[in-house]
């Protein structure tokens, strides 16, 4: 995050996503919760529901309900009619805010001025069965019926700003199946549970990522979404309830751990009010807490990389269990039996006798070119490069291709 008390914020950064469990974790007071070792056309339809003035909204072809709260009409519902989308659920149902900033058509909503915010999908048990077994499905389970599967999913990680910062949540928390046999949107975050029993809640159905080329893995709640799903990206984006934590990769460069730090610390956002040397699972790491705004970061050396986790975002406070989940589960250096190919010491490339020809252009035509519908992340990773080309010259303005 690019140029991207105080007893609060120290306690924010010793007590993991700051003073959840002081109480628990006093004594430990001047670390940083990394310490403890405890712990995302012209093909479809807008088909757009008759406004009422209660704030709950109702598809009425499946007799699922939601509250929109403070947003009632301002949601359009749009009905996939897209064969390819077809293919992947039995029916997509993308949900999109009236939004002036949005100059472009929305890939998904097929109409300026729309924004989709999030994504509700109907699936049988055979396309339920790919998903729940695809390392890189970042869709939610609400409710099952008569062996039908709805789940949500929202393509773009960053909300307009008349959006509350809870409002995802709030999509799931309410959502209701008329006839459900099985409902599944539990949000132990918004119960009376104590700190230490939200965390354990979100820890039962957590997500676990996995880095092959950097040696980390982490864990994250299962309505977050996570940008990498090829396991061996520079960066790595994870996202939910207003936080966002990214894990970027740096060459060392000859810099020693503490040169590195403070190097990104003079160019990032706020005012350093803590900086300390840490260790974990026998991984020195560097830890610095910022105020105006309020971040943190995370700095450690794997082989020839510095590695930058970063946590902010407009929840970024004491009541967020849920970053303390990422942060708690953090392992370094890490002999991943997923990925055994990465350890494997690189063969040296021959070197060439005569310049290699040029690579060879796409042959891509725009108008030809078909689009992705609900999950735009998981179409992308198994897309082929003419797929994705196509993408970028179709829909340049895609709010995908600006994460």
């Amino acid at each position: 995050m690019e140029k991207t008390n105080s007893t609060t914020k120290t306690c924010l950064l010793t007590a993991g996503i700051g003073c959840i469990i002081i109480i628990f974790l006093s004594l430990i007071a001047a670390a940083f919760f990394f310490i403890s070792n405890s712990l995302s056309d012209k093909d479809r339809s807008t088909k757009t529901q008759n406004k009422t003035s209660s704030t709950s909204f109702t598809n009425t072809k499946y007799d699922y309900s939601f509250d929109l709260g403070d947003l009632k009409g301002e949601i359009t519902e749009v009905e996939n009619t897209d064969p390819e989308v077809a293919s992947w659920y039995q029916d997509t149902f993308y949900y999109c805010l009236n939004n002036p900033d949005q100059s472009e058509p929305d890939p998904f909503c097929n109409k300026s001025g729309l924004t989709n915010i999030f994504t509700i999908h109907v699936l049988t048990q055979d396309q339920y069965n790919e998903v729940k077994n695809s390392p890189m499905s970042s869709l939610q389970e609400l409710a099952q019926k008569d062996n039908l599967y709805f789940m949500f999913s929202h393509p773009n990680g960053y909300l307009p700003e008349k959006v509350r910062s809870d409002f995802l949540d709030n999509i799931i928390s309410s959502f209701k199946l008329k006839g459900a046999t099985q409902t599944t949107n539990h949000n132990p975050t918004d119960s009376n549970l104590t700190p230490e029993q939200q965390v354990k809640e979100l820890l039962k159905t957590a997500k676990t990522y996995y880095n092959c080329t950097y040696k980390y893995t982490f864990e994250y709640p299962s309505s977050w979404a996570c940008s990498d799903g090829t396991n061996s990206s520079d960066q790595v984006f994870t996202y939910g309830k207003g936080i966002n934590i990214t894990f970027t990769s740096y060459p060392a460069s000859g810099l020693t751990l503490s040169q590195f730090s403070q190097q990104r610390i003079s160019v990032t956002d706020g005012t350093p009010t803590q900086q300390q040397e840490t260790q974990r699972q026998d991984s020195q790491g560097y830890l610095v807490a910022f105020e105006n705004p309020d971040s943190a970061s995370f700095y450690w050396l794997q082989a020839n990389s510095f590695i930058e986790m970063t946590i902010s975002g407009d929840n970024y406070s004491q009541e967020n269990p849920e970053a303390y989940v990422v942060a708690s589960t953090l392992q370094l250096n890490q002999d991943l039996a997923q990925c055994p190919q990465v350890y494997q010491q690189p063969t040296q490339a021959p070197i060439p006798t005569q310049p290699p020809p040029p690579p060879q252009q796409s042959a891509v035509d725009p108008a030809n070119c078909t689009h992705p519908n609900g999950d735009v992340e998981y179409w992308w990773n198994n897309a082929s490069q003419a797929e994705q080309d196509c993408f970028i010259l179709k829909y340049p303005e895609s709010p995908f291709l600006r994460q």
